[in-house]
């Protein structure tokens, strides 16, 4: 009886372990997207944005991994151009804000947004329900920001926000006042 309770025990804790990778997948496919723009605040599946955009796959050495990586990716300057509604005049005022599940925000101009290399990916096609990041050992999904252009790093002005859930249109600071 003692065995059997043992073992039982074993096989729940295991399966308590491996639990959260198998939610992490399940979380991922549902997760949504919010965006916000000057029009209207809309929310989107990965499938639903599969449906109004092209999904690119990109591989490259990733920062915070520190090694190639291969991912499905929205580009940035079509993600924006298809799905952002609002005054195109006002462009050079705006700017983007990428708000994470923890309520983390970083910010960079609309016309660096159109500029190739940047990118919104869902997918790590590695490691299903993403691989941790190194450094962190967190998920970076469901969205994250990717720039693939050789001097495309944070330290130059492009945020590698991850873990997002909120894209948001704003006017910069300057054009407020």
């Amino acid at each position: 009886m003692k065995f059997i309770l043992l073992f039982f025990t074993l096989i729940v804790s295991i399966l308590c372990v491996t639990a959260p990778s198998f939610a992490s997948d399940a979380n991922d496919a549902a997760a949504s997207l919010t965006i916000y723009d000057s029009i209207s605040k809309r929310s989107f599946t990965v499938e639903q944005l599969k449906d109004k955009l092209q999904s690119e796959t990109i591989r490259f050495v990733h920062p915070y991994y520190d090694k190639e990586k291969t991912f499905e990716a929205f580009p940035l300057q079509n993600f924006l151009q298809v799905m952002i509604q609002g005054p195109e005049q006002a462009a050079d005022s705006r700017r983007v804000q990428f708000v994470a599940l923890d309520g983390y925000q970083s910010e960079i101009d609309w016309n660096r947004i159109f500029e190739p290399g940047g990118y919104l990916v869902f997918r790590d096609i590695e490691v299903p329900g993403w691989e941790k990041m190194e450094k962190r050992q967190v998920s970076p999904g469901p969205f994250a920001i990717v720039w693939t252009g050789k001097d495309q790093t944070w330290k130059n002005g492009y945020p590698w926000p991850w873990q997002i859930s909120t894209i948001r249109v704003t006017e910069s600071k300057a054009a407020a006042q």
